[in-house]
């Protein structure tokens, strides 16, 4: 983002001197105003676009030295001795990628954030469930090919996209069940 809010201060910049140059503009207007009563706000303004777009301040696992705001969690750390997994996420992202642990279902409760929960890894029982509660946030989840997928769901001002296709010839069903309220949830493969 301060890349971004710098390029586009150095792109004006160099607008405003061709337009000089040009004799189009002289931007008289722009030195003749008060500037204190102009910069305090504007710099105020800056800074909390920066908080809020400004994206992670550590370095990621993933030794880019950024990352898309989704922290990867450890899928064990939040799953129970049934195969359980319990997502709760608030003003973040969480990033889970199950990789040969057994999966029986999920909770997941995302306010104000997202959750990537990628499956095509996990040992799937003949039935699983995902309950998801999306508050101002949303949940992807990445199913497996072979799994059958249910959906249902009860959505305000949100909804669930599932673009994986049918699959009717496996006996493994995954029900997602969505409450989501300016949210949503999306089902890939």
């Amino acid at each position: 983002m301060k890349r971004v809010i710098f390029g586009l201060v150095v792109l004006a910049i160099g607008v405003m001197m061709l337009l000089r140059a040009m004799g189009i503009e002289t931007f008289d207007w722009l030195f003749n105003l008060e500037w204190r009563t102009y910069i305090a706000p504007a710099a105020v303004i800056l800074v909390g676009l920066m908080i809020v777009f400004g994206g992670c301040r550590h370095r990621c696992k993933c030794g880019k030295g950024h990352c898309d705001n989704m922290h990867e969690k450890n899928s064990a750390d939040a799953m129970d001795d049934k195969g359980v997994m319990n997502v709760d996420v608030l003003l973040s992202g969480q990033k889970y990628n199950l990789n040969g642990e057994n999966f029986s279902g999920a909770r997941i409760s995302a306010m104000l954030g997202g959750v990537s929960l990628d499956l095509r890894g996990a040992n799937f029982s003949t039935e699983s469930e995902i309950k998801v509660n999306a508050l101002m946030g949303g949940a992807e989840i990445f199913v497996p090919k072979d799994i059958k997928v249910e959906v249902s769901s009860s959505c305000i001002c949100g909804g669930v996209k599932n673009v994986k296709p049918a699959t009717e010839t496996t006996d493994k069903v995954l029900r997602v069940r969505a409450e989501c309220l300016f949210g949503g949830v999306d089902i890939k493969y």
